[in-house]
C-alpha cells in the first residue's frame, strides 16, 4: 500500500546452493506463497540466500545490463563481481528455484496471526539438529482443533471416572489456559504494533499485579462461605472462575476478528485481568480440599505449573503457528469447558 506505482519489495532468507531439502522448501516457499498472495511478479535469485524480489510489474534482471551499469559507474568490490552476477542470474537456475518454490501446494501462506513460517522455520531447524523428529513436525503441520478436541474428551472421561483428580486437573487446566492466554496477548500486541521488547516487563508485571489481586479477592471470598456448604460453594465459584476464562478468551477473540483498533494500554488490561482469573483459581481449589490444606497444596501448585509449562510447550511449537491466535484462543475456551465438566 505504502509503495509507488512501480515500486517493489525485496527480501532475503538463507537458503542452500544446490540441494534444497523438504523443510527448506516449505520454509521458503511459504514466503514465496505470501509475497505471491499480494504481488504477481516475484524473481528469485538461487545461492546460499535466496533474494526475492516482488513487484506489480514485471522485474527485469539482465546480467548483461547489470555489468554494463557496473562498468559505467567504474565501481570496485571484491564479491559482487560481473561474474558473480553472470552466475546468479543464470536464467537455468534462477527458473530452477522458482520453480522449486512455485510447485508447493501444501504449504499456507504466512499471516499476521497465523505465522506459519515461523513453524515451518522452526521444523527445518529441528530436521538438521535432531532429524529423527522430522516425523512428528511434518505430521503436526496438518494439526487441527480436531487434535486438540479429542484429547481433552478423554481426559474428561477418565477423570470423571477418577473424581480425585478432578480439581488438580481443573488447576492444572487453568495454568494451560493462562499460559496460552498470556503468549496470546504478547504475539497480538507485536503483530499490532511491530515492537515487543520495550513493552514486555509492562505486560508480564500486570499479569503479575493481576495473580495478586486475584488471591486477595479469592481469599475474601472464602470467608464469605458458610461452615455447612464451603465445599459446594467453593467449588461453584471455582466453576465461576472458569466460565470467566471461556468468556474473557472469547472477547479477545471477538476482538481480533473484528480488527478493532486496540490501544496499547488495553494488553496490559487484559494481562491484568487474565492474571486476576488465574490468582483466583488457586486459592479456591485448595479450599476445595481442605482435609490435608499442606499437602493438597503441594499438589496443585505442581499441577499449575505442569499445565503452565505445557501451555508453554505447546503454544509455542504449535498451536500459534500452525492454529494461530484466533484458534489458540478457542482452545482456551475448550479447556474451560472440559475443566467446568469435570467438576460438575
Amino acid at each position: 500500500a505504502i509503495l509507488s506505482e512501480n515500486g517493489g519489495l525485496e527480501t532475503g532468507i538463507p537458503s542452500a546452493e544446490n540441494y534444497l531439502s523438504q523443510e527448506l522448501v516449505r520454509r521458503n516457499g511459504s514466503i514465496y506463497k505470501t509475497l505471491n498472495y499480494v504481488f504477481p511478479e516475484i524473481v528469485v535469485t538461487p545461492g546460499e540466500y535466496n533474494f526475492l524480489i516482488a513487484s506489480n510489474e514485471k522485474v527485469e534482471i539482465d546480467s548483461a545490463e547489470l555489468r554494463k551499469r557496473y562498468e559505467d559507474r567504474q565501481l570496485e568490490t571484491r564479491w559482487v563481481t560481473p561474474e558473480y552476477l553472470e552466475y546468479i542470474l543464470d536464467e537455468e537456475r534462477l527458473g530452477w528455484v522458482k520453480g522449486e518454490f512455485a510447485v508447493q501446494e501444501n504449504m499456507s501462506t504466512n499471516r499476521d496471526l497465523t505465522p506459519i513460517s515461523y513453524y515451518y522455520d522452526l521444523s527445518l531447524w529441528i530436521s538438521r539438529f535432531y532429524p529423527h523428529l522430522r516425523v512428528i513436525f511434518e505430521r503436526s503441520s496438518r494439526a487441527s482443533l480436531l487434535w486438540v478436541i479429542l484429547p481433552l474428551a478423554l481426559i474428561v472421561t477418565g477423570v470423571r471416572w477418577q473424581r480425585n483428580w478432578a480439581v488438580p486437573f481443573t488447576v492444572g487446566g487453568i495454568g494451560l489456559s493462562q499460559m496460552l492466554l498470556q503468549l496470546v496477548i504478547l504475539f497480538s500486541f507485536q503483530v499490532l504494533y511491530g515492537y515487543l521488547y520495550a513493552e514486555v516487563s509492562l505486560l508480564i508485571s500486570a499479569f503479575m499485579a493481576g495473580l495478586a489481586l486475584g488471591a486477595a479477592i479469592s481469599a475474601k471470598m472464602i470467608k464469605s462461605t458458610s461452615v455447612d456448604h464451603g465445599g459446594q460453594q467453593n467449588k461453584q465459584k471455582l466453576i465461576g472462575v472458569q466460565l470467566g476464562i471461556f468468556a474473557y478468551s472469547g472477547v479477545f477473540l471477538i476482538l481480533l476478528k473484528s480488527e478493532i483498533p486496540l490501544p496499547a494500554f488495553a494488553f496490559s488490561l487484559f494481562a491484568l485481568m487474565g492474571g486476576c482469573l488465574a490468582g483466583m483459581a488457586f486459592p479456591l481449589a485448595v479450599a476445595l480440599l481442605f482435609d490435608t490444606p499442606g499437602e493438597n497444596a503441594g499438589k496443585l501448585y505442581g499441577a499449575d505449573l505442569l499445565g503452565g509449562c505445557a501451555g508453554a510447550f505447546i503454544g509455542v511449537i504449535f498451536l500459534i503457528p500452525l492454529l494461530g491466535i484466533p484458534q489458540t484462543c478457542l482452545v482456551v475456551m475448550l479447556v474451560s469447558i472440559a475443566g467446568v465438566t469435570i467438576l460438575l
